[in-house]
């Protein structure tokens, strides 16, 4: 299911995806549609920040950027919706 929404929003063999999530299901779900496009994914760490994170989207020239909106740490809440607002800014993605 996620090759095909890969798919449909235009991503082909060799594009670059960049995968900032958590250690959940979907990363690995992310990965596996990669891998069945032939598109090469890239996993960021999900605890950068913006700053770190715009510079490797920027690094890895990524055409998309799968994430989540928020995810818990040391029974914290953080909010990857906002540093992913921030990291885009001049980017491709």
């Amino acid at each position: 299911m996620v090759a095909s929404v890969l798919k449909n929003i235009g991503v082909k063999k060799h594009d670059i995806i960049a995968i900032y999530l958590p250690m959940i299901p979907e990363a690995f779900f992310s990965i596996f549609a990669c891998s069945k496009i032939g598109a090469i994914h890239t996993t960021i760490f999900s605890g950068f920040g913006s700053q770190a994170l715009h510079s490797r989207l920027r690094d890895s020239n990524s055409k998309v950027l799968i994430t989540a909106n928020k995810m818990r740490r040391q029974c914290q809440h953080v909010n990857l919706k906002d540093q992913r607002i921030e990291a885009v800014k001049n980017t491709n993605i």
